[in-house]
Order: C-alpha cells, then sequence, then structure tokens
C-alpha cells in the first residue's frame, strides 16, 4: 500500500503538495481501516462525513486528494472501479479577508519598539513581501532602492523600496547585529523565523488595540489592495509576482518602470 502511495505522490510537482496529499490519504485509509481494493464508495462517503469539523478549503484539499489518488489507481489497472467518484465536491466558502488601512500599518510602525520590528512592519507594507521571502532576504539583496527576491524556481525578482521605507532600514541596518548573513536578526544572532514575525506583529497590533488579525499576509493583502485601486489589477499581478490575475491564462505583463513607479509610490 506504501508504495502506491509514493507512486502516486511522485507523479506530483509541488513538493507541498505532496506533503498535504500524503496526509490526507493516510488520513483516509487511517479510517477506512481497509486495503485499497477492498474500499467501496460507502466508506469513502463516511469518512468524508468525518471532515465536517474542518474548514471548507480544509475539506475540499482532503476530498480532491482521494480523488486524484483514487483516479491515479484506476488508470494504472490496479482497481476495476473508482470508489471516490461518489464523493461530493466541497463548496469553498471564502472567508472576507483581512484588511489593515494605511493609519492602522502607520501607526503600527510608530509603536514598535526596536528598529528591527520597525523595519519589518515596514517592509512588509510597503513591498507586499510573503514572509518567506522575507526572513530569506540576504544583506546582498538590498541594493540601493532595490530588492532581489529569489523566487521557488530559483529565479530572481526585482522589488523596489520608496524612500521612507528605506529610511527605516537604513536605520536598522545601524543598530543590526553582525554574525549572520539575513537582513532581519533574531536576537539570539540567528535568521528570524516565521513565528518571530508573526509574534512581533501580534504583540505590536495589541499594542495598538488593532482588532483585525495582523499577519504578514493581511499586510500584503493590504499592499496588493493599495496598488490595484491605484495603478490597476495588472500592476499589482506583477509588483507581487503573481503568474496571473484570471483563470483565463491570458498574461498581461507590466513593464519594470510601471512596476517601479507604482512600488516607489507606497508611501509611509
Amino acid at each position: 500500500m506504501k508504495e502506491l502511495v509514493e507512486m502516486f505522490l511522485n507523479t506530483l510537482n509541488s513538493k507541498n503538495t505532496k506533503e498535504a496529499y500524503e496526509r490526507n490519504i493516510n488520513n483516509m485509509l487511517s479510517f477506512v481501516e481497509k486495503s485499497i481494493t477492498d474500499i467501496k464508495p460507502v466508506d469513502l462517503i463516511s469518512w468524508q462525513n468525518s471532515l465536517n469539523n474542518l474548514s471548507s478549503a480544509s475539506q475540499a484539499q482532503y476530498v480532491n486528494a482521494i480523488k486524484s489518488f483514487f483516479k491515479f489507481l484506476y488508470d494504472i489497472d490496479y482497481i476495476q472501479s473508482n470508489p471516490a467518484e461518489k464523493l461530493h465536491a466541497v463548496k469553498v466558502v471564502n472567508k472576507p479577508k483581512d484588511y489593515i488601512n494605511d493609519e492602522q500599518v502607520l501607526n503600527m510602525i510608530e509603536t514598535a519598539k526596536n528598529k528591527r520590528d520597525k523595519a519589518i512592519i515596514a517592509l512588509l507594507f510597503s513591498t507586499g513581501l510573503r514572509v518567506s521571502e522575507l526572513i530569506n532576504i540576504e544583506l546582498e539583496d538590498l541594493q540601493g532602492d532595490s530588492l532581489f527576491i529569489q523566487t521557488k524556481g530559483g529565479k530572481y525578482r526585482e522589488i523596489f523600496i520608496n524612500e521612507s521605507c528605506r529610511k527605516i532600514i537604513d536605520e536598522y541596518l545601524k543598530v543590526r547585529k553582525a554574525g549572520c548573513s539575513k537582513l532581519f536578526v533574531s536576537n539570539q544572532h540567528t535568521p528570524m523565523l516565521r513565528a518571530n514575525i508573526n509574534n512581533l506583529l501580534t504583540k505590536v497590533k495589541k499594542q495598538c488595540n488593532i482588532k483585525e488579525n495582523v499577519t504578514p499576509h493581511s499586510l500584503r493583502h493590504t499592499f496588493v489592495t493599495d496598488i490595484a485601486k491605484e495603478y490597476g489589477v495588472e500592476i499589482a499581478r506583477d509588483v507581487v509576482g503573481h503568474s496571473s490575475i484570471a483563470v483565463t491564462n491570458r498574461y498581461i505583463h507590466s513593464n519594470r518602470e510601471e512596476i517601479k513607479k507604482a512600488m516607489l509610490g507606497v508611501q509611509l
């Protein structure tokens, strides 16, 4: 059984998808407690019903994983019929995204106790960086008003930093602890982790009495919303490194000067 799961996972490209689908399949197998060839539609329906305590997005991922797994088994003739065909599609309910307005972000920057935290909040707000991108920035990636971010494919994407954000970063660099190649360093002189970033945002937002959930993603959402309102969706897409703006597969790329103008136009 383990070999079959491995064969299926090897057909997937994304490491994150592989890990998620493996968890989903193991969850299903633990629930039904049957060999794969003995699993019936009723078993999978009972399993799907057991997921009702999860969010609709999580349920959809579980079901998609199992549907894909059994389709693979059917396609290679390991099973004669596909029991997952009876599973019903899960309608994902999208919750409203947390949106932090500009005044709240500026208050957080002002309230943050140390220059590193001010720089982190300012950079997230001014560039829409993902937290994974933020914590992996090397000192050498910062060049003038440009920041070069390595993407998932190993390529580099140029990010532009406005003057006010650059000044905040420069103030941090004056007191930055040495001994680590990363731009943002913990108090232990080690690279910062996702948890460090989330914790500092939670701490500062409480100090500012902000009710909304403040995360790197909500700051990214605020940034994208502001850029889209001012410059349009196409520019916003290219600024934050999205591959497309719709499922039409039409790619409209903004030129470097348009992206630079948009990013440098975000002021603190």
